[in-house]
């Protein structure tokens, strides 16, 4: 099987503006069974979301907002 790294030169910082981190896809493929998850890089495939608190994201400093990605 080979392995290739994507679009990682293109990643500046450990998060995109929107304050998901850094990562890539997996695609798990049985028959007709798909599955996918985000595997966000430097944390576990369980890292899926992150909470903050109000005045924590800048562009909803009202709010507490839950960043969930994929």
């Amino acid at each position: 099987m080979a392995y290739q790294k994507i679009c990682e030169f293109h990643w500046q910082g450990n998060s995109n503006r929107c304050g998901t981190p850094n990562g890539y896809m997996i695609v798990d493929v049985d028959g007709d069974n798909v599955r996918w998850h985000f595997k966000p890089t430097g944390h576990d495939l369980n890292y899926q979301f992150k909470i903050y608190k109000p005045g924590e994201f800048f562009s909803q400093t009202e709010y507490i907002v839950a960043n969930v990605w994929d």
